[in-house]
């Protein structure tokens, strides 16, 4: 089973969350990361931490949805993933979440599943109750 991690990574991460995010997904097949506008700190990380890097430069607010689209079609077509984990890149998984535990979650019948996502705020040690959400972050790929 080979297992994709998915994140589209902008300008400014380099300096919030981005480096334990990509560390973490350390399990995964291939971290595939879309490049926007990113500054050039933002991008030398991940360069050096994701196996597959696209860049696009559209607007994001205004092609948000294209942008996405275009980079699961291009990591489908390279990566050829079984399963897709995307996450943002403020979002650490629960320590208990690991190779293993996404084999398990993938072994059934399921073709997804969803995650809360608590998001985190500047640092590792302060979430955003209010900005946190149940999401589909780990599917199939049919």
């Amino acid at each position: 089973m080979r297992i994709a991690a998915f994140l589209i990574v902008g300008p400014g991460e380099a300096d919030r969350m981005l480096q334990p995010v990509l560390e973490q997904l350390a399990w995964a097949d291939d971290i595939c990361v879309c490049l926007n506008n990113p500054d050039p700190k933002t991008e030398a990380m991940v360069r050096r931490c994701a196996t597959l890097v696209h860049r696009d430069d559209r607007i994001w607010g205004r092609e948000q949805w294209r942008i996405k689209q275009d980079f699961l079609d291009i990591v489908m077509r390279l990566a050829m993933p079984d399963w897709i984990f995307c996450l943002d890149a403020d979002e650490i998984f629960d320590p208990r979440f690991d190779r293993a535990e996404a084999e398990r979650m993938a072994s059934g019948k399921d073709v997804a599943w969803y995650f809360w996502c608590l998001n985190l705020w500047n640092d590792p040690d302060h979430v955003r109750l209010d900005l946190s959400f149940p999401n589909i972050r780990f599917y199939k790929l049919m």
